[in-house]
């Protein structure tokens, strides 16, 4: 049945890839592919790590053409649902429930269709999931955790969202494991590659940290909150207060990005590694925190309606963004687009469709997990783990493993709205640890034996 499974999701994907060959693009993509043409290995950027750069250059370099790198992350899609299935059976759940939860990640047209972007989604699912899977899913070896948290360095590399994994990460390490040279052992495997690229990123850019951008995605949240008339900003975030009071776009990316963004007009465009664009950040990451320390209660406003938006019915991020989770008819298939870039890395390409497309995005509307139904199992999960908890009912041996799962997910979700805006792409990497971690609470596996416990730590 697991084949069946997983051979229906190949079976999709390779329509959809026929469908939208040789692949799709969001405005995302081009600044991702430029910086795996124009440097050597690949080009630091401000507002983005050089993971999923260094996949492309790498996959371009050695297979060739666009056709390779989607297939690698329809590949990647398929991997994630082969270790939804091994990590529920591991920990004893029931096979049709681990089938079911399996045929739910393989077969939902929203991952299908991130995939079929060049966007670092996929990938940043199955590492996520298989940093997770190494923690959970087995005896508790200083040789899985040392792979886990590699893994999941590899996670932020891919999507500097998987920081805000990290603490949950740790707190579980620290819990589960016996010793202090195992815990050192582990926590050193995911921090020292980190550490590694603050420093090569500094080198290049001047600033020790991952992105010079934290400011400007901060400002981005709270400049809808913002008045300097009602606030007081350090004296070097003062340009920002010069902007017309109707200035409210319609999609908050354009603080950042839009030619009339207070901050663009202030400091120039967000490109390029150079003094002009730390010091931008310094001020504008400045002048969000004084947002945020004067206006605490409208900015958590915003931050819980922002998380709570995942989980709410018919939901569409700002703009055409949900193209890239929905695809595009026809004529938007280079609505994100970069000519020149494109005529140097694909010259042959054709914004063209082929075979029935229209059904293809008709499955992908509807045969996906919505965001209510997760936030409706998301809730029964919990008030489950309370209830067993009040109850003092016999502990479940998969509980903890539940509990990091909806922890991981439900960081990276919070900490995105937190930092940065709503959006539903967000959301779809995280759903194969929410449904892991939901099928462990509704369905729990039995008791394990006394002593399992110190037996998985090793």
């Amino acid at each position: 049945m697991l084949w069946m499974l997983l051979l229906a999701g190949a079976l999709v994907r390779g329509a959809v890839a026929w469908a939208y060959s040789p692949g799709l693009f969001y405005f995302d993509s081009w600044l991702y592919l430029g910086m795996a043409a124009r440097g050597n290995p690949v080009e630091f950027a401000p507002d983005r790590p050089i993971g999923y750069a260094a996949l492309l250059k790498l996959a371009l370099s050695a297979l060739g053409g666009l056709t390779s790198v989607i297939a690698l992350q329809h590949l990647a899609g398929l991997g994630v649902a082969m270790l939804v299935y091994r990590l529920l059976t591991q920990l004893g759940a029931h096979r049709g429930v681990a089938l079911t939860a399996t045929g739910v990640v393989a077969l939902d047209g929203y991952e299908i269709a991130l995939e079929q972007h060049v966007l670092p989604e996929a990938f940043f699912a199955l590492t996520l999931l298989a940093s997770m899977y190494l923690l959970v899913a087995g005896r508790l070896t200083t040789a899985r955790v040392t792979a886990s948290g590699l893994l999941l360095a590899g996670a932020v590399l891919l999507r500097t969202a998987g920081v805000f994994a990290i603490p949950a990460w740790i707190a579980f390490v620290l819990v589960s494991l016996p010793d202090v040279r195992r815990r050192l052992v582990a926590v050193s495997a995911l921090l020292a590659p980190l550490a590694v690229y603050v420093v090569l990123f500094g080198a290049v850019t001047g600033e020790l940290a991952l992105s010079e951008s934290d400011g400007w995605f901060l400002y981005q949240r709270v400049a809808q909150i913002g008045d300097c008339r009602e606030i007081q900003v350090p004296r070097s975030a003062m340009a920002l207060c010069n902007t017309p009071p109707s200035y409210r776009p319609q999609d908050p990316s354009e603080y950042i990005y839009g030619p009339e963004s207070p901050a663009v007009r202030a400091f120039g465009p967000l490109a390029g590694t150079s003094a002009r664009v730390a010091h931008a950040n310094s001020v504008l990451r400045a002048y969000a925190l004084a947002v945020i320390e004067q206006h605490p209660a409208a900015y958590l406003k915003l931050v819980a309606g922002d998380f709570l938006r995942f989980f709410e019915p018919e939901v569409a991020s700002p703009g055409r963004e949900s193209l890239t989770y929905e695809l595009p008819p026809r004529h938007l298939l280079l609505y994100w687009d970069d000519p020149p870039l494109r005529e140097t890395l694909f010259p042959d390409y054709r914004p063209v469709v082929h075979g029935p497309a229209a059904a293809i995005r008709a499955y992908v509307r509807w045969v996906h997990l919505p965001g209510w139904v997760i936030g409706v199992l998301l809730l029964a999960s919990l008030l489950a783990v309370v209830r067993r908890s009040v109850l003092g009912r016999e502990r479940r041996s998969s509980t903890p493993a539940a509990l990091l799962l909806f922890g991981v997910a439900l960081c990276i979700l919070l900490g995105s709205v937190a930092s940065t805006l709503f959006r539903v792409r967000y959301l779809i990497p995280t759903e194969p640890l929410l449904i892991c971690a939901i099928a462990l609470t509704l369905f729990p596996a039995a008791p394990r034996r006394s002593g399992a416990v110190a037996e998985r730590a090793g």
